[in-house]
């Protein structure tokens, strides 16, 4: 019975015709090029636009063509030029609270971003623009250094380019900040105007070591008069702390994000 059904079976499939298939005429997508139908006239799966009766869906060719968005793309570098015109061209935000909370929101941006913290020989400077979000839309270097070692700093990385590469509306306000890289791998964000009106920049420095030791005698005695209260943080403060020749208090600087986030507690703001 197995030997008769299968006589049966080739004596059935002898009289099915083979069918025949025509080689294309294109093998590579051009205009008006279309596959041919087979011998059968089923139409290929594949349609021209006219026959389909509206725009087909892309082809795997036309994908693999498309020209990346400049917002999305890797490779895609900003014009650092109309970036850095945006700094001076924008309207600043004054308002005191959401500059200190851009600033906090910024420090955290970037010290979470910067991992390879490289030895660098000098401190990298930067003026910082970012919008209401938080989001730096520009940056400028401000010394040698710092333009020519951007590539160890995370702010290209963490900057949202302009879409088609347009440069971000000159209306929209920004906050600036003076963002320093510190070749001892600490960082350091304050607002730019505050930063750059500091008396730090402006006062030439004490060098006579008598002068010196008195004058550091007197800043001990008025931070150990007047600190009364008990602190509340578990490590150390460091401060970078200037006095006039007079011995009263010109200005000061959080040394690390340590001594920023608890100098309430210290007597510098007074």
């Amino acid at each position: 019975m197995g030997v008769s059904t299968l006589a049966v079976a080739a004596i059935a499939l002898f009289f099915i015709p083979v069918p025949k298939v025509r080689e294309p005429n294109c093998l590579t997508a051009k205009p008006g090029c279309t596959s041919n139908a087979t011998s059968n006239g089923s139409p290929s799966p594949t349609l021209s636009p006219s026959a389909a009766g509206g725009s087909p869906s892309p082809s795997p060719t036309s994908v693999s063509s498309a020209s990346p968005s400049p917002t999305t793309s890797p490779s895609a570098q900003p014009d650092l030029a109309k970036l850095e015109s945006t700094l001076t061209s924008a309207p600043e935000i004054s308002d005191s609270a959401e500059v200190d909370a851009l600033q906090k929101k910024l420090y955290g941006k970037i010290d979470k971003a910067w991992k390879t913290r490289s030895p660098i020989n000098q401190d990298l400077v930067y003026r910082v623009g970012v919008d209401k979000n938080g989001a730096i839309v520009g940056y400028k270097p401000v010394n040698p250094a710092a333009l020519k070692n951007a590539k160890q700093t995370p702010l290209l990385d963490l900057l949202a380019l302009p879409a088609a590469g347009s440069t971000p509306s000159a209306s929209e306000p920004l906050a600036q900040y003076k963002v320093v890289f510190t070749s001892s791998g600490v960082l350091e964000v304050a607002p730019w105007k505050q930063a750059m009106a500091s008396p730090l920049n402006k006062t030439p420095e004490i060098t006579d070591s008598a002068q010196l030791k008195d004058l550091q005698q007197q800043l001990y005695d008025q931070i150990d008069k007047s600190w009364k209260e008990a602190p509340t943080f578990e490590q150390d403060l460091v401060f970078r702390v200037r006095v006039k020749s007079d011995g009263t208090v010109l200005d000061y600087k959080p040394d690390d994000q340590n001594a920023s986030d608890y100098v309430q507690e210290t007597l510098c703001p007074n």
